[in-house]
């Protein structure tokens, strides 16, 4: 993929790069996480052209494509999906980063996150368990995958069985 961070709008950002590669993130540590996270400690931030994602989406997804997007953008997950208005009807499912405890400024916590996709029509349908401190015996975050949610059956049970 080209070095590129999504977002609700175009142009341009820092991205503060950590030591742990998979915590880089265009937003700073909350305070508190430094003592919590101290190996993901950031060393370094560079510049990065930033898109939305409903206009990179034709680039990677045909017509007739209902992909699976996997969105782990260290707090940013927010900011993408205000950037996919105009592909999120394409999309079957959606998995990202749901933090139990916000661990980025400005970061949305789960509840906020589900209640987002329940009011645009996607449930909750997988929970897998994600970063978790030894150190203080807690779970930091896990992934949720959201399904669209499948149009009611036109036919009951029972008429299903005549």
């Amino acid at each position: 993929a080209p070095p590129l961070a999504l977002a609700e709008a175009a142009g341009e950002s820092r991205i503060n790069v950590s030591r742990e590669s998979g915590m880089s993130s265009l937003h700073a540590f909350r305070p508190e996480m430094g003592d919590l996270l101290d190996s993901a400690a950031f060393v370094d931030s560079e510049q990065v052209a930033v898109e939305r994602l409903d206009q990179v989406f034709s680039r990677y997804a045909g017509p007739d494509a209902r992909p699976l997007l996997k969105i782990d953008t260290q707090g940013a997950e927010a900011a993408v999906l205000a950037g996919a208005s105009g592909c999120l009807d394409r999309l079957a499912l959606i998995q990202i980063e749901l933090s139990l405890v916000p661990v980025y400024e400005g970061q949305p916590d789960w509840r906020t996150m589900v209640a987002w996709f329940e009011q645009r029509g996607f449930d909750l349908v997988l929970i897998i368990p994600g970063y978790f401190n030894r150190r203080t015996a807690r779970l930091i975050e896990v992934d949720g995958v959201f399904a669209r949610r499948a149009a009611a059956p036109s036919s009951t049970i029972a008429g299903a069985a005549r």
